[in-house]
């Protein structure tokens, strides 16, 4: 499974990647730190998932990611997940994941993506 990571918080990048990297056993995954990186892959790979902060680095936010999905893939955007501590996103996007979030919170959102 292909997977984008869009953090910016560099110990996130680390513990959530191992995460994701352990739940869905895969070693594929891309890790960026602001939209205009995201948006850039997402034009020029296939992703299973991606999954992405709000707030960015760089002055972006995964608002324009999500909006770079609706307008250029929207087959993705079941298959995007906020994973945010920004409250703003769940009237955004249904899949959200406020952080901070426990183990079990992330297993139970991402089983749905097995």
């Amino acid at each position: 499974m292909k997977i984008l990571y869009v953090e910016d918080d560099a110990q996130l990048q680390k513990a959530i990647g191992r995460f994701l990297r352990n739940f869905f056993k895969t070693t594929d995954i891309t890790i960026v730190d602001n939209a205009n990186d995201a948006m850039f892959l997402l034009s020029t790979h296939a992703y299973a998932l991606v999954v992405s902060d709000y707030d960015l680095a760089e002055g972006t936010n995964g608002g324009q990611v999500l909006e770079w999905l609706r307008a250029n893939d929207p087959a993705m955007l079941d298959r995007f997940v906020f994973l945010s501590a920004n409250d703003a996103v769940k009237e955004l996007h249904p899949n959200v994941l406020s952080k901070p979030c426990t183990t079990e919170e992330m297993r139970e959102t991402f089983h749905a993506f097995l």
